[in-house]
C-alpha cells in the first residue's frame, strides 16, 4: 500500500510507499520541520454547515479529537505553511545526502556541490528575489489601479460634456 498526496492547486499527484513516506517525514523532522498536524476535509467532519476555510477546518478537526496523522490515507489536508516548512527542511537535507558520481563523465565528477552555508546564502538570495518580484507586481497593480481611476475620471468628464481634444486623445490611448 502507498501514500498518495494530491495538490489541488497544481492538480498533481505524488505517490510513495509507506516506508518511503515515513522516511521522508523523519528526514524532514531531522532537518527542523515541526509538524502542525493534518486537518480533515469538510466531507469527513460531522458538521453539516462547516465552511471550507482552513481555520474553520482546524477548529472542527480539533473538536472531534482528530489525531492529525500524516500516516493515513483519509484525504486529510496539510496546511500551506506546514507543507512549505516540510519542503524547506527536505531541501536543507539535500546537501547531506551523498551523491555517487563515479559512473558519471569527468566534467560532472568535477562539479563541487555547495556546503550548507552556501545553500543558505542561495536560499536567502532566492527569497529576496521573490520578494522583489512580489514588490514589482504590487507596484504594477498599484499603477494599473491609478490608470483605471484616471480613465474613469476622464470618462466622467466626457459624459459631463467636457470634451476637449486632449482628454479624448488620452482616453483613447488607455483603452
Amino acid at each position: 500500500m502507498s501514500m498518495s498526496l494530491y495538490n489541488h492547486k497544481l492538480q498533481d499527484y505524488f505517490d510513495a510507499s509507506r516506508t518511503s513516506w515515513r522516511n521522508l517525514l523523519e528526514l524532514a523532522q531531522t532537518f527542523g520541520w515541526e509538524p502542525e498536524g493534518t486537518v480533515l476535509p469538510p466531507e469527513k467532519l460531522p458538521f453539516p454547515d462547516i465552511g471550507t476555510s482552513i481555520e474553520e477546518l482546524k477548529k472542527a478537526t480539533k473538536a472531534i479529537n482528530w489525531c492529525g496523522t500524516y500516516y493515513s490515507n483519509d484525504f486529510q489536508i496539510v496546511t500551506n505553511e506546514d507543507a512549505h516548512a516540510m519542503a524547506a527542511a527536505l531541501t536543507k537535507s539535500l546537501i547531506h545526502i551523498p551523491i555517487d558520481k563515479s559512473d558519471k563523465p569527468d566534467w560532472i565528477q568535477s562539479i563541487e556541490f555547495a556546503d550548507e552555508h552556501r545553500m543558505d546564502q542561495l536560499f536567502q538570495r532566492s527569497l529576496r528575489t521573490l520578494m522583489a518580484v512580489d514588490d514589482a507586481v504590487g507596484d504594477i497593480l498599484e499603477a494599473l489601479g491609478k490608470i483605471e481611476e484616471a480613465v474613469k475620471s476622464w470618462e466622467k468628464s466626457l459624459k459631463a460634456g467636457n470634451e476637449s481634444e486632449l482628454l479624448k486623445e488620452k482616453l483613447e490611448r488607455y483603452r
